[in-house]
């Protein structure tokens, strides 16, 4: 038995529909994934790095120092903890922080509900003296960067964030 156009018309505007049903319902369940789990990209174990381009003192310009952080996300609160690794004064060699007292920090921050903006802060204790720096980052592919600002020395710079 032959079908007739009329009828592969119509089977294949149901074909069509089902189609487009089922592409729209994946698009959705994407969408509602990516808002219910924002920040997937920023949890895990991250090296920060921050190297200083303003700041009071001019022998501490372009110094870079090095963090292990380790990130978790609930929604769009971001927390954790970290550590000094080491540092390079400009000119310098890297110095790691090895065989010294590292005092771990916590750190607090948010996520913006896309994912690819972050704001975060820490509070780390060197020499006797408390430091607060606030870090704001954008997401690239598989890292973060933007800049930090902290009330030690009055400094600024670059920062940024990519996998241990």
């Amino acid at each position: 038995m032959e079908e007739s156009a009329t009828t592969r018309k119509f089977t294949l505007i149901k074909v069509g529909k089902v189609v487009t049903l089922v592409g729209s319902i994946v698009s959705i369940a994407v969408a509602v994934l990516a808002y219910v789990q924002p920040g997937r990209s920023v949890e895990g174990t991250w090296t920060l790095k921050t190297q200083t381009e303003n700041i009071r003192e001019a022998r501490f310009r372009d110094m870079e120092l090095r963090y292990r952080v380790n990130l978790t996300v609930d929604g769009t609160h971001v927390t954790g903890n970290g550590y000094k690794l080491g540092e390079k004064l400009a000119g310098g060699k890297y110095r790691p922080d090895e065989g010294k007292t590292r005092p771990p920090f916590d750190i607090a921050g948010n996520l913006d509900l896309n994912s690819d903006s972050l704001e975060v802060w820490f509070t780390e204790e060197q020499e006797g003296e408390q430091s607060t720096t606030d870090l704001k980052l954008e997401k690239n592919v598989g890292s973060w960067a933007g800049t930090f600002k902290s009330d030690r020395a009055t400094s600024s710079g670059k920062a940024s964030l990519s996998r241990f």
